[in-house]
Formats: structure tokens, sequence, C-alpha cells
């Protein structure tokens, strides 16, 4: 069974600031405080090994497959809160 993980990025005026990922398949689940409708649509998928305190993730669009860096960088990771935020 898949778990979910919460990261939490700096927040450089960008309009979410969390993303909570299947830690099984990358799969964004959730995105906070807005842009869910973009980035929780099952189409994103995070590079996995991406994800730690200080690093920018990579992503992908699985229909598109072109990998890009985020601009932002995590500042903590863990798991999600039930029911979200």
């Amino acid at each position: 069974m898949s778990g979910v993980q919460r990261i939490e990025f700096e927040d450089r005026g960008q309009d979410f600031l969390w993303w909570e990922i299947d830690t099984e398949t990358g799969r964004i689940l959730g995105c906070g405080p807005h842009q869910g409708w973009l980035w929780a649509d099952g189409d994103h998928r995070v590079d996995l090994s991406t994800i730690g305190i200080g690093q920018r993730p990579s992503f992908y669009h699985r229909r598109r497959m072109d990998v890009i860096t985020l601009k932002y960088v995590i500042v903590s990771a863990g798991p999600a809160p039930a029911g979200g935020r």
C-alpha cells in the first residue's frame, strides 16, 4: 500500500505552497492553497528521487513526458495530514 507525503515549498509568491504526493507512483494528489485543479489533475507526476529538503523537485505530465524542474525549493517533507489541509 502506498503512502502520501506532503512536501512544502519556499514561499516566493507562487499560488501553491505544498503538494501531496503518492509515495509509490509520484502522482500529485493534492496541492494548496491554490491551483489544485492544475497540479492534482491526475496527470502530473514527481520524480521521487528529487524529493528532499533544499532540493527543487522534477515533475512531468504523463501525456507529454518532458521533465521540468520546479523553481521552488522544498523546505519540509513528511507524512500528509489526515484529510489534507
